[in-house]
């Protein structure tokens, strides 16, 4: 099984705590929602490059993210 993962916040939980609390703090978003969490998934056996994925990604965020 192989996993890709992205991320863009740190890497121990400390560092991404403190990433997510000073993007809060610089958004004003303190209070409300504390985030979202996604998970794109293929079929077993099914067989994606990282091209395609990175495509797929994209084109999720430019759809239901507006990004």
């Amino acid at each position: 099984m192989v996993f890709w993962l992205g991320v863009n916040a740190g890497v121990t939980t400390e560092e991404i705590y403190r990433t997510f609390l000073d993007t809060k703090k610089i958004y004003g978003k303190q209070g409300g929602r504390q985030g979202y969490h996604f998970v794109l998934s293929w079929k077993t056996r099914e067989t994606v490059t990282e091209d395609q994925v990175y495509d797929m990604m994209e084109a999720f965020c430019q759809e239901y993210l507006k990004r």
